[in-house]
């Protein structure tokens, strides 16, 4: 039905951990099924966990190529059984469920190689990771003027991954919804180019307001409820690719 509409969709790839399903002979949480009993694929145990994800592995994997995840298991993406395991997933969903693309949760869990593995593999016709990493702040509360640093951050990740994959640009929603609070002279940068992702590499940035993590029922890092009209006139007349989103879905144009 989408498709008949010219409307492309993007699956949320949650890889970086995974929950268990049963526990191991030590009690912990850490047996997962996945691709069903006849073949095998997915099921994997404490051995695809990162060794120094000491709560749950059994210190056999690999360490982790990535930023750290407390909450749930973190999955030893240097293992060649889950790349493989994962690449099979995704292909699944685009040629029997029909997405299109991917969207790449925490993708700082893993390695910019390991993601551009996943990517060679599945071919999307559309990607973006989440990479979110603080900006830069002064004494004062508020954002520094030069976030250089930050969006370089981003703009090598996607170099780094491939090229081809797009990064969700937190620099300009840093600085947009600091600007938006009557401080307009920060959405230049010192050359006089947008100051976040899209200044440097807007073929690879994705621009949005808020998520369902800083927004939402969450709000760790909201943007202005009162400024959300300005702040979308932003970054729908701006490059990259503007993300439009509500409590349930994204849109990207």
């Amino acid at each position: 039905m989408f498709h008949q509409k010219g409307i492309k969709c993007i699956a949320d790839i949650v890889i970086n951990h995974r929950c268990g399903t049963k526990q191991d002979s030590r009690g912990i949480w850490c047996i997962f099924e996945g691709g069903g009993p006849s073949d095998g694929r997915a099921n994997w145990g404490p051995h695809h966990i990162c060794r120094d994800d000491v709560q749950y592995s059994d210190g056999t994997g690999n360490l982790d190529s990535g930023a750290a995840y407390g909450a749930a298991p973190d999955i030893d993406h240097l293992n060649p059984t889950v790349q493989k395991d994962l690449i099979d997933w995704m292909n699944w969903l685009k040629a029997d469920v029909g997405f299109d693309g991917w969207r790449f949760d925490f993708a700082k869990g893993y390695s910019a190689s390991v993601m551009k593995t996943y990517m060679q593999g599945t071919s999307p016709n559309f990607a973006v990771g989440e990479v979110w990493n603080s900006i830069s702040y002064g004494q004062d509360g508020k954002p520094n003027y030069n976030q250089d640093q930050h969006r370089n951050e981003l703009a090598s990740w996607a170099q780094a991954s491939g090229g081809s994959i797009t990064a969700f640009d937190f620099t300009t929603k840093g600085i947009l919804q600091a600007a938006v609070q009557g401080e307009w002279w920060r959405m230049k940068d010192c050359n006089g180019k947008p100051p976040g992702l899209i200044g440097i590499s807007p073929r690879n940035a994705v621009t949005f307001i808020d998520n369902h993590d800083t927004g939402s029922t969450q709000r760790l890092w909201p943007f202005p409820s009162d400024k959300v009209v300005q702040g979308y006139a932003y970054t729908l007349t701006h490059p990259g690719f503007p993300a439009i989103v509500s409590k349930i879905n994204t849109i990207y144009t």
